[in-house]
């Protein structure tokens, strides 16, 4: 019979489930509760939870909130912005103009609406009437009803513009076009005032949020540079004034109509020589035309800026070969628009039969034939 041990009996040695982590420190097992109607609790020891849990829970709880606020702040910034840009701007069309002294263009009100519905406009708009004018108005297809009628006086422009009661305007176009003259070379602009206003459906105030004037430049007057190497003719007179055409209608027979011309503002341009008999233009007839390019002496040359090939000696046209006296006009052309003079010598009479007798000097030989008018 074996003896009986009385030695203690020693317990079973703990296992540590988790390297590393102390024994005391691992979590209570999850254990049911043994009421059916109560629900089960995870028991997690203070030390784990202060360590690990609530660390993440914080972090995730300032994300949250900062994203939130975030959204929030971009959202109504968003909203302020479409809030405030919402309503009429006005333009004028071009921005920029840049124009010779004299010169017209065209100048354009437009309108947009953005999400507004527009039943009327009153325009007014500045300028300086030293350095441009206005020529002319015609109302455009946007508010085509004009309530009041465009006035342009003493620097200020006013129209007032409508729609039928049952066709209000809502989107972008043109309210009126100007015609415009550039007077001066100044630098000008041309601006909305602050009367201008537009009435818009559901608003009781000016919906009118931003107004967008222009700008002319002139270009400036631009003196003619004479070509270098070019003289001896004289340098165009500064401002591009238009000298006198300068000549003389020497000699009318019934064989040759001969003489000289030339443009003080172009030496190096042979003219050419209107003809009329009995009368000036408008009262006479107009006989023929030739060219002044045949080399004369030197007295011509040096009026004529040392070039001597400014002479003229054509045919006498048949025409005026009927036994009766004709008085006979010479008018030289002028390379730019403008003075076309009668030359020194006109008029000159001349009475030429059908069969007009031989001249007893030599005759000189025509290079050039006078065309005819019949």
């Amino acid at each position: 019979m074996n003896p009986i041990n009385t030695d203690p009996i020693q317990p079973n040695p703990v296992i540590n489930p988790i390297p590393g982590l102390p024994v005391n420190s691992i979590p209570d097992p999850i254990i049911p509760s043994k009421s059916p109607h109560k629900p089960f609790k995870i028991h997690l020891h203070s030390s784990y939870a202060s360590k690990v849990v609530l660390p993440l829970l914080l972090v995730l709880v300032i994300t949250l909130a900062t994203f939130g606020v975030s959204s929030y702040i971009k959202n109504q910034q968003l909203v302020g912005s479409h809030a405030s840009a919402q309503g009429v701007t006005l333009s004028l069309i071009p921005e920029q103009k840049t124009g010779a002294v004299n010169e017209t263009f065209t100048l354009s009100a437009v309108m947009d609406t953005d999400n507004d519905t527009v039943s009327a406009a009153e325009l007014h708009i500045s300028y300086d009437p030293a350095s441009i004018q206005i020529v002319s108005f015609f109302p455009g297809t946007t508010l085509p009803v004009i309530l009041t009628p465009e006035t342009h006086a003493g620097g200020n422009i006013s129209v007032v513009l409508g729609v039928q009661p049952a066709s209000p305007f809502n989107g972008g176009g043109i309210l009126g076009t100007w015609t415009v003259k550039i007077l001066n070379t100044n630098q000008t602009s041309i601006q909305f005032t602050s009367a201008t206003a537009v009435a818009a459906i559901g608003k009781t105030t000016n919906d009118v949020v931003a107004k967008i004037g222009m700008t002319v430049n002139p270009k400036p007057k631009q003196t003619p540079t004479p070509t270098p190497g070019k003289s001896p003719s004289p340098s165009p007179t500064p401002g591009g004034t238009n000298l006198p055409t300068i000549g003389s209608f020497d000699n009318a027979t019934c064989s040759l109509f001969q003489g000289w011309t030339c443009d003080e503002n172009h030496y190096d341009q042979a003219l050419r020589v209107d003809f009329y008999y009995d009368g000036p233009p408008g009262s006479g007839k107009f006989l023929g035309s030739t060219t002044a390019n045949i080399q004369r002496e030197q007295a011509v040359a040096n009026k004529c800026g040392g070039g001597a090939n400014h002479g003229f000696s054509s045919t006498t046209p048949a025409i005026i070969k009927d036994g009766y006296p004709h008085s006979i006009y010479a008018y030289a052309i002028n390379v730019q628009v403008g003075n076309n003079p009668l030359l020194h010598g006109s008029p000159k009479t001349i009475t030429c039969s059908t069969s007009p007798l031989p001249s007893i000097s030599p005759t000189p030989t025509p290079t050039d034939t006078v065309s005819i008018v019949k």
